[in-house]
C-alpha cells in the first residue's frame, strides 16, 4: 500500500510516504564476538580517525541529510587495542568518544541515533544527552550457541531493560529466517511487547531477515563507507 502511495496512479494519497537522508558513521568493526552470521565484525580496524569523520560531515551536509547512524562493534573497549589507541586519542573510553562523534554531528544539523549493542543502565544514562535515540536488535529470545555463540538473550533483555528505566528512546527487532519456528517469532515479539509496556519506550520493531555469512570477512580493511541511504 505505501508503495502503491508513491508509485500508482489512484494509490492511497491519504496515506503520505516521508522519509529523511541519513548516513552511517562506522565507529569500528572490531569487536570481541563471532556470531556465525556477522559479516560486519573485524579484528584490528581500530576507531574512525578524526580526518575520516570530518569527511563524513561534509558528505552528510552535502548530500542533504538529516539523521546520522553511530555504529560499532559490541562492546569494542573490551579490546586492548581500541582501549590503547582511546587513551592515546585523549578518551576516558568508548562512550566518551561516541558522545564526541555525536556531538559533531549535532553540530553539523544531524540528529544522531545510535546502535552499540548492549549497554548499561549507567552508560544510557551518560550517552543520553548526546543521542536522540538508541538501539540493539533482541533478535531472538532464545539462545543459538551455534550462531552466536556469546550472545545470550537474556543480556539482550537485561539491555533493554536498562533503556527504558533510562528513558531513552529505542529502536529493537527480531531476526528471522536462521531456523526458529513460528512460535518462537512470536515468543520474541510478545517479549518485546512486555518491556514497552513496562516502560513505553519501543519507537521502532525491525523485522531483520537471517543472511547466512557464507564467506570469510574477518579482513575488512578495502570496506568501502556507507553512502546516503
Amino acid at each position: 500500500m505505501l508503495l502503491k502511495a508513491v508509485y500508482e496512479p489512484g494509490g492511497n494519497a491519504d496515506r503520505p510516504v516521508t522519509y529523511t537522508r541519513s548516513l552511517t558513521f562506522v565507529l569500528t568493526h572490531d569487536c570481541p564476538w563471532h556470531c556465525g552470521y556477522c559479516g560486519f565484525r573485524t579484528d584490528q580496524e581500530g576507531l574512525l580517525n578524526e580526518a575520516r569523520l570530518e569527511e563524513l560531515l561534509a558528505e552528510a551536509e552535502a548530500g542533504g541529510a538529516k539523521e546520522a547512524l553511530l555504529i560499532s562493534g559490541e562492546r569494542p573497549d573490551s579490546l586492548p587495542h581500541i582501549r590503547r589507541e582511546l587513551h592515546e586519542r585523549g578518551f576516558a573510553d568508548f562512550w566518551e568518544f561516541a558522545n564526541h562523534v555525536a556531538d559533531r554531528c549535532g553540530e553539523v544539523g544531524l540528529f544522531p541515533h545510535g546502535n552499540f549493542g548492549r549497554m548499561t543502565e549507567s552508560e544510557l544514562l551518560r550517552v543520553r544527552p548526546h543521542f536522540i535515540s538508541m538501539g540493539m536488535m533482541l533478535e531472538s529470545v532464545n539462545d543459538n550457541l551455534r550462531l552466536a555463540p556469546e550472545k545470550k538473550a537474556a543480556g539482550r533483555m537485561a539491555g533493554l531493560e536498562a533503556a527504558g528505566r533510562a528513558k531513552v528512546p529505542f529502536t529493537s527487532g527480531i531476526l528471522v529466517g536462521w531456523g526458529e519456528s513460528q512460535s518462537s517469532r512470536l515468543d520474541s515479539l510478545a517479549a518485546l511487547a512486555e518491556v514497552h509496556s513496562r516502560h513505553g519506550h519501543l519507537q521502532e520493531i525491525l523485522i531483520q531477515r537471517y543472511v547466512p555469512n557464507r564467506t570469510n570477512r574477518t579482513n575488512r580493511a578495502n570496506r568501502t563507507n556507507p553512502s546516503l541511504s
